[in-house]
């Protein structure tokens, strides 16, 4: 939720580890149901979010669809800008190659080197009490919403 974010925002930055951004997953129920919403595929592309192997019941699905939304995937480039500048319909793709095409217009990728995360390379020292006393914090907050 929201107050979790603001804490994780404010141990961040009290511990100088850069900027993050997160999701409140209590704010992503609209995106959960618009997931669930059939679409018409233009031929040879798939549905991103369709392609990603989630639990049953998972509470991260409005999550994925909102940094998703309907990006389509695309085996090469030539296909990919066939689908991206369709004549009814204008759609954001991404190529198995890592070429992503946005509804704008845009086109982004190239290069050679795989990019990672930037969580890979931010450490810091914590005391496991402290995250025993956050986790404590989370649970008693997820208790008080249920009741709500």
């Amino acid at each position: 939720n929201m107050d979790t974010a603001q804490k994780a925002l404010e141990f961040i930055k009290r511990n100088n580890l850069g900027i993050a951004t997160f999701i409140a997953l209590d704010k992503m129920e609209p995106y959960s149901a618009k997931s669930r919403d059939k679409i018409d595929l233009p031929p040879n592309s798939h549905r991103l979010y369709d392609l990603i192997k989630q639990r049953e019941g998972t509470k991260y699905s409005g999550a994925f669809y909102y940094a998703l939304r309907d990006t389509l995937v695309a085996a090469n480039t030539d296909l990919a800008k066939k689908i991206a500048y369709g004549k009814s319909k204008r759609w954001r793709v991404v190529t198995l190659g890592g070429v992503m095409i946005d509804i704008s217009g845009t086109m982004a990728g190239g290069g050679n080197t795989v990019i990672k995360g930037l969580m890979s390379k931010v450490t810091c020292d914590i005391d496991p009490k402290e995250v025993d006393l956050m986790s404590e914090e989370i649970n008693k907050d997820q208790r008080r919403l249920e009741e709500i």
